[in-house]
C-alpha cells in the first residue's frame, strides 16, 4: 500500500524531536503520524528525541531507526515502526553493539543492515558494521584500509557493494571527494576512479539508488556557510 516519505526526529533550535510525520506524495499533504507501543515497559517505548540518526525501510511496512544524539549523549539503539499498527518497538540486540554515534551512514542489502562511521563529542569512526534484521544479531565487518573517519556522508547499496561518497573527516576538518566502494563478498574497500563533471566536496548531502547508478542531491560545503542545491547523477557498470 501507499505511504509516501516518512520523517522521525531531528533538532529544532534546542529541542531534540521524536515525532513522527508522513509527506502524502498523492496529494502532497503533511500529517502527524501517533506512533504508540504496544504497551508501556522498559522493552517496548518509543525513541528519545534525537538528530543526526539514520532511518531505513525493512520490507514495506517497517522502518528501523539507529542512534543519533542529544543533549550530553549520543544512542545506539535500534527501534522498529511497524506502519500498518504505528507501533514503536525496541529491539534486543544479540552481539556485540556499534559503539554510540550519530552523523553515521546506513543502507540495507538483503536483509542486513550496514552501518559506516558517524561520531560522538569526543571521537569519529570508520568502522563498518552490519545488523541482520530478523535475527536481530550485529556483527562487525572487520576490513583493511577502511576508508577515513568521516561525518555527513552517504552509503548506498549498488548489487553485492555498498557506496561511500563524500563527508567530512573529523578529525582534520577536512572533505573527502572521493568514491570508495565495498565488496561485501570480498571484504574488502577500493577506491573508484570517476569522470565526467564531479561533485564539489560536501557533507550532510542525500543519495538514493538510481538506474543503474545513484543520485546525490544537496549537502554543505568546506566554505562556511555555504549549501548546495545541485544534483548528480553517477553511472555505475560492472
Amino acid at each position: 500500500s501507499h505511504y509516501g516519505l516518512l520523517m522521525f526526529g531531528g533538532r529544532c533550535g534546542e529541542r531534540f524531536l521524536n515525532d513522527v510525520w508522513l509527506f502524502d506524495t498523492h496529494d502532497a499533504t503533511w500529517a502527524m503520524l501517533h506512533a504508540h507501543s504496544p504497551q508501556p515497559s522498559a522493552s517496548c517505548k518509543r525513541p528519545d528525541g534525537r538528530w543526526a540518526h539514520s532511518a531505513v525501510t525493512h520490507g514495506s511496512t517497517e522502518v528501523i531507526v539507529f542512534g543519533g544524539s542529544a543533549p550530553g549523549r549520543c544512542f545506539n539503539d535500534i527501534f522498529s515502526l511497524s506502519m500498518p499498527t504505528h507501533q514503536w518497538v525496541e529491539h534486543e540486540c544479540v552481539g556485540t553493539r556499534p559503539p554510540p554515534r550519530s552523523g553515521h551512514s546506513v543502507c540495507v542489502v538483503q536483509g542486513s543492515m550496514y552501518v559506516f562511521g558517524g561520531n560522538t563529542t569526543k571521537e569519529s569512526f570508520n568502522d563498518l558494521w552490519s545488523y541482520h534484521v530478523d535475527t536481530r544479531a550485529w556483527t562487525q565487518v572487520r576490513t583493511k584500509a577502511s576508508p577515513s573517519a568521516r561525518v555527513g556522508h552517504a552509503l548506498i547499496p549498488f548489487g553485492n557493494r555498498l557506496m561511500l561518497f563524500g563527508g567530512r573527516k573529523f578529525s582534520e576538518n577536512t572533505f573527502d571527494s572521493a568514491l570508495h566502494c565495498f565488496d561485501l563478498q570480498a571484504r574488502r574497500w577500493s577506491e573508484l576512479a570517476v569522470g565526467g563533471l564531479q561533485p564539489r566536496v560536501r557533507t550532510g548531502h542525500a543519495a538514493i539508488p538510481c538506474n543503474g547508478g545513484f543520485l546525490v542531491f544537496g549537502g554543505l560545503s568546506s566554505v562556511r556557510d555555504e549549501y548546495f542545491n545541485d544534483v548528480f547523477m553517477l553511472r555505475l557498470f560492472g
